[in-house]
């Protein structure tokens, strides 16, 4: 079960905790890992959220992953886990990723594309967004085929969608209004 307000309030937390001891990048790095870790490891996000396992095991296997981890971090996941929260780690570690970028001033924007972008047009479109937004830009590419052409570009709350699927869409739902009537 996803708690929103809880993996804010932590990851805000680990976030002043983090600045206050001037660890801020190796904790943002270590988030990052967690995230991506448990994400693309099904046995671990079952092992995370099962009740059946004890919590001496979950603390084994996350010691086993989290070798490496900065101490901030580290302490951090043994006292989720601890407290019974590990089954939010993930969701603590996104939560952690969106506050660092607000606090960074860094605008994640989001460029879905039928084909892979250029070096050219990416460098283009970042030069673009940063006159429009400000402050610095992240961007996250997606390739989906489906499109057939153009770009879709969310930033934040906000979609921009130029692409020949849209504008298909569109044209097929002007069709389907008929503003012919014969007069006779």
């Amino acid at each position: 079960m996803k708690i929103p307000k809880l993996a804010n309030r932590y990851a805000k937390a680990l976030l002043e905790l983090a600045h206050e001891r001037n660890a801020v990048e190796q904790v943002r790095d270590d988030m990052k890992f967690l995230l991506d870790t448990i994400t693309n490891t099904t046995e671990l996000q079952i092992l995370l959220k099962s009740p059946v396992i004890k919590t001496d095991q979950k603390k084994k296997v996350m010691d086993e992953i989290g070798k490496h981890l900065h101490e901030i971090t580290a302490s951090f996941v043994r006292l989720l886990i601890h407290h019974r929260r590990e089954s939010s780690i993930q969701e603590i570690a996104f939560q952690f990723l969106q506050q660092y970028r607000i606090f960074k001033g860094i605008h994640l924007i989001q460029v879905i594309s039928a084909h892979p972008l250029s070096p050219t047009l990416k460098e283009n479109l970042i030069k673009k967004l940063k006159s429009h937004i400000g402050g610095i830009i992240e961007l996250e590419e997606v390739v989906s085929p489906d499109l057939i052409g153009g770009l879709i570009i969310r930033i934040n709350d906000k979609e921009f969608n130029a692409s020949v699927k849209n504008q298909l869409n569109e044209f097929k739902k002007s069709f389907a209004t008929n503003l012919y009537k014969p007069s006779f």
